[in-house]
């Protein structure tokens, strides 16, 4: 006589752990400097996929032995774009795979950071506004 079958218990993957860790960059001279203190990393092995596109943001990578951060973002040729955080404005295009299994970790986005952010940048926008047209500066304007 044949066991009836039993089902199977779906086990969930285990969620990974964010953990906080000090954020470093690359310079230009190739030296790491800190560029985020105290910042939340999630482990990730891969890009999490929009289309055909990678879901762009800081990421950590492995630079020779040490977790430097850097924003991955999208071409159109499908490569993915590296920005190394303190290396200035200068961009890498790498294949995504190339990237992909270098990743340690992605930046987990902090609300009161990003708002305190804004906070400051409309702070400046005001007092460069009111620079701009103070009387001093209006004479002779209508």
């Amino acid at each position: 006589m044949a066991q009836p079958k039993l089902p199977r218990c779906r086990r969930k993957a285990p969620v990974p752990a964010v953990r906080t860790m000090d954020l470093l960059g690359v310079g230009q001279d190739g030296a790491l400097y800190l560029w985020q203190a105290e910042s939340k990393v999630l482990p990730v092995t891969a890009f999490e996929s929009r289309g055909a596109g990678i879901v762009s943001g800081h990421y950590v990578v492995d630079l020779k032995g040490s977790a430097v951060t850097v924003h991955c973002g999208n071409t159109t040729d499908g490569r993915v774009s590296v920005q190394y955080m303190c290396g200035g404005l200068e961009t890498t295009y790498l294949p995504r795979k190339y990237v992909e299994a270098k990743l340690l970790g992605k930046v987990v986005k902090d609300p009161e950071k990003e708002a305190e952010i804004l906070r400051m940048l409309q702070e400046l926008h005001k007092d460069v506004n009111a620079r701009s047209t103070a009387p001093h500066l209006r004479r002779g304007k209508l």
